[in-house]
Parts: structure tokens; sequence; C-alpha cells
């Protein structure tokens, strides 16, 4: 069953909650900025996103709560300065990466919740009520947003990690990987005729680490935390 409603700009769709306008607080900033400390805005921005687990589309993906999950490790045990520089560091070669300071690690958290939030904001479109027939009635009805692909990407890459990766939270499997793949490019180098190598790397470990380099990319240019 679906159900609109006018004065709050929201569908439920077969209990799903879907916003076709952004509500978050317009003093969002300034509240979480007036908080004492580095440690009580790091709390406040980790509510502000728990508080939008209800309206995230998480799938089917092979956790129950994926995105709670998510966050909470990477508000527990990561710390985004350690997994910057591993990143970073590693696509600039090991040239040193300046440390983010903690007024700039709110600030990309405070984005990132404006980020997060957006996701769950249908676009407007004309075509969304229409009649789907063929497969161009479904790209002219789609209301996905860029935010939602990537907050989509985000939880699903994080849910198809082995755990070897996703609870590295120092990031070395990166710099240890590359390593291993530069070994063995020498060993064929050495003896190209040789059928088998000592030694072997995981094949999906490359897509997990140039998912990796490409989101802290985004990062970058946004002034993001995903």
């Amino acid at each position: 069953m679906m159900i609109r409603s006018p004065l709050t700009k929201f569908t439920l769709n077969n209990n799903k909650l879907i916003l076709h306008k952004a509500i978050l607080n317009p003093n969002f900033s300034s509240n979480i900025q007036q908080l004492p400390n580095f440690r009580t805005k790091l709390l406040a921005c980790y509510k502000q996103l728990y508080r939008l687990r209800n309206v995230i589309d998480e799938g089917s993906y092979r956790s129950k709560f994926p995105y709670e999950n998510m966050i909470r490790r990477n508000f527990e045990r990561i710390s985004f300065n350690t997994r910057r520089q591993a990143v970073l560091g590693h696509i600039n070669q090991d040239s040193e990466v300046t440390v983010l300071t903690e007024n700039e690690i709110i600030e990309r958290l405070m984005n990132t919740v404006v980020f997060v939030f957006n996701s769950t904001v249908q676009r407007q479109n004309e075509f969304a009520d229409m009649e789907i027939q063929y497969y161009e009635d479904l790209k002219k009805s789609n209301t996905d947003t860029l935010e939602k692909n990537i907050v989509n990407t985000v939880i699903r890459m994080d849910g198809q990690k082995p755990n070897s990766i996703k609870y590295d939270f120092k990031y070395n499997w990166i710099r240890d990987y590359t390593n291993n793949i530069q070994d063995h490019i020498k060993l064929i180098e050495a003896k190209p005729n040789q059928k088998k190598y000592e030694g072997s790397f995981e094949l999906d470990y490359i897509g997990f680490r140039n998912y990796e380099f490409m989101i802290m990319s985004l990062n970058e240019n946004m002034k993001l935390c995903l």
C-alpha cells in the first residue's frame, strides 16, 4: 500500500518511508559546533547518522543491519586519519599526507551527514508515477539521486569485504597486497616460461583496493568521510 503526505513530503510504500523533501534541521551544523569538545561533536554526528538507519535503502546484503554495523565500526574502531594516510599515501607513492585536524574531521563528518541524508530524498521526477512497460520507461521513472547510488554502493561494498580487509583497522592490507602483486610480477619477469609460481594473492582484492582509492578520492574532492 502506498500513502502520500502533501504536508510532510513523504511516501509510505510497503512500510518503507521515502522522503521527497529535505527536512534536516537548518541549525544542525551550528548546534554541533557549539558542543564543548571533539568527543561530544563526534558522538553528535554519529547519532545523526544512526537516526537515518530506517530510511537508508540497505537492500538484501549479507548482514541484517549493514548500515548500522558499518557506521558503528567506522566510529568505534577506525581512525579516519589512519585510513586516509594509508590510502592516499599509497596513491602518492608513500609521500607524506597531511593529518586532518579535529576541526577538519568534524567539518567532514557534518558534510557526510548531509550527504547521507540527501541520499534518502528522492529527486523530483514528472515520470515517477508512470506505468512501466519498457526499459526506457524504467530509466525515466527513476528517482534515485547520485548520493543514494553512492551510499548504497558503500554499504554493498562493505558487506562484500572479506574479514581480512574489514577488520584490518590499520589498513595494512593495501600495502601488503600491493607488495605481493609486485613480488609476483618480478617472479614472472624473471621466469616468464614458468607455469606455476610460489605464493598466491586474491584477485578480488584488486577490486577492493581500487574501490578504496576511488572512495577516498571522492572524500578528498567533496570533503567527506565516507
